[in-house]
């Protein structure tokens, strides 16, 4: 969002916002000479504000097509303009107090452009409400910009916010820039909107994973965690996208859920909370889950989505679950003294793990943390790669033994190694390219 700010040198008032590369700035107007330093503090604080709706509006779809709503209208039409066409009129025209009350907008947006406009109206300026109106225009029109993928001038502030969506558009910059180099580049954090960058980087860790995997003789989801053997790396988030994909999930569904579910934490929430206490109380109800016909566990039946939770944490044993209408199990819940009912109630115990946080990502900053682990995960399966490979394509070295000794220097031997990695890397590249052609259905 846009953070406005007072000059109080020069008594101006400017905006400024951050690019993913840094902060630029402009001045929006200048101030009354006669205006009170508290009032300037004031119109800027409800500036920032309406940015931080307007700009909410972008990065909580579902919550502007709820607010878009015309009254009696059921259709969810998405935000459109209807959010925003009364901002800058409540701008010019506030509601102002009236016998001690004041009228207050439904719509957030709209209530924090009453709150500018009251601030101007303390201030009583012609030609400042004129500039400030101007610039939330600007403001407003960058938004909607965001929302078509097109993020040019003002607009490039989305490149450091999380989004609940992604605008297929920006998907499918992300992916040409991630096929013209699989191990990313800075252009994916200042040119693209970072959940879309997201969702284009797990496609090509899915893709890295299997190359990689094929060549280590390992299981797609492993290589990561494996790669953290030769070189630390963020290998939780990568190798959970991992599971998710190879699950079946696309790498849309994989990257939205989990930005989704690190928004709700960071608004001070657990969004697992209501299905952990589900599936707590189905393994009391009906026992823990019985293995499958390939012997692998099963979630309980009533379970729709399985909670995020990761092998680290609090792990919970849940003891003497067994059938409640059998007397045997229910005196071995109970008589905890017993060494013999100690011993049944540990056949009839479930383990659950906690999850040790919330959430995997940094909740401040979910899609730019994620994109920054799955590029992690990407380099891990190019060290990998390194390590295990020996395409055809690339020539060994020449072996010391064949080699006169005076054409042996530790100059020779450092360019032989650049020049293997190089080549090394060109062919990664190529497999990791056609690797993702082929899962290119995944992304589209």
């Amino acid at each position: 969002m846009s953070r406005y700010a007072v000059d109080v040198h020069d008594r101006t008032l400017v905006v400024s916002w951050d690019t993913g590369l840094g902060d630029v700035a402009q001045k929006v107007a200048r101030l009354p000479v006669a205006v009170d330093e508290s009032d300037a503090l004031q119109l800027a604080r409800t500036l920032t504000f309406l940015s931080a709706a307007a700009w909410r509006t972008y990065t909580h779809p579902d919550e502007s097509a709820l607010q878009a709503l015309p009254t009696g209208d059921d259709s969810l039409t998405g935000r459109g303009r209807d959010v925003f066409g009364k901002v800058v009129a409540a701008i010019e025209q506030p509601h102002l107090p009236h016998d001690g009350l004041i009228q207050q907008a439904v719509i957030v947006v709209e209530e924090a452009a009453h709150r500018v406009g009251r601030a101007l109206h303390t201030i009583a300026d012609t030609q400042l409400i004129t500039d400030v109106a101007a610039d939330v225009r600007s403001e407003l029109d960058a938004v909607e910009r965001a929302e078509l993928g097109e993020l040019s001038g003002r607009a490039r502030q989305a490149v450091t916010l999380s989004r609940a969506d992604a605008s297929p558009l920006q998907v499918a910059a992300a992916d040409t820039l991630l096929r013209t180099d699989p191990l990313g580049s800075r252009a994916l954090f200042t040119d693209v909107e970072p959940t879309a960058a997201a969702i284009a980087a797990a496609h090509w860790l899915h893709a890295s994973a299997i190359v990689a995997a094929r060549h280590a003789d390992l299981d797609v989801t492993q290589v990561v965690a494996e790669a953290d053997t030769i070189e630390p790396l963020p290998h939780r988030t990568p190798t959970l996208v991992l599971h998710q994909v190879d699950g079946g999930d696309s790498p849309r569904e994989a990257v939205l859920d989990l930005i989704a579910h690190a928004m709700v934490v960071a608004e001070g929430r657990n969004p697992d909370l209501d299905d952990i206490f589900e599936w707590v109380a189905e393994i009391v109800e009906d026992g823990p889950p019985a293995p499958d016909d390939e012997g692998e566990s099963r979630l309980p039946r009533r379970q729709g989505r399985t909670p995020i939770l990761p092998a680290e944490g609090l792990a919970i044993q849940i003891r003497g679950v067994g059938d409640p209408d059998d007397d045997d199990d229910l005196a071995g819940t109970h008589g905890l003294d017993d060494d013999e009912d100690d011993d049944e109630d540990e056949e009839l115990a479930e383990t659950l793990v906690l999850p040790d946080r919330l959430t995997p990502l940094d909740p401040r900053r979910p899609a730019v943390d994620l994109l920054e682990d799955l590029l992690a995960g990407i380099h891990g399966c190019w060290l990998l790669y390194r390590e295990f490979a020996d395409p055809p394509s690339v020539p060994r070295p020449p072996s010391p033994e064949a080699a006169l000794p005076e054409e042996i220097t530790p100059e020779t031997v450092s360019a032989a190694r650049r020049k293997r990695r190089e080549q090394l890397r060109r062919a990664f590249d190529d497999e990791v390219r056609a690797a993702a052609a082929t899962l290119r259905d995944q992304l589209v």
